[in-house]
């Protein structure tokens, strides 16, 4: 049994970034899972909670590398649509 415990690795103001950057981790191969949505939703007031991004924290190094990437390809359609 793995011992390793979920650390936040990113946070969001919004839950399709969030989701989005979700589904890439998970395509490639770090399951992930997203806090915060819920009650960013139910008790919108507070708009300063921040919606994060959590990994196991065996996965945390990879992650981050795949969200970099993921970013970069963000990046990099957004200047070529210009």
């Amino acid at each position: 049994m793995s011992s390793d415990k979920l650390i936040t690795i990113a946070e969001y103001e919004n839950n399709l970034d969030a989701r989005l950057a979700m589904m890439w981790l998970e395509s490639n191969g770090v399951k992930a899972t997203v806090t915060g949505e819920t009650l960013s939703v139910v008790v919108p007031e507070i708009g300063w909670r921040r919606i994060e991004l959590q990994v196991l924290e065996s996965d945390a190094e990879e992650a981050r590398k795949l969200l970099e990437e993921h970013e970069k390809q963000r990046d990099d359609e957004i200047d070529g649509d210009e």
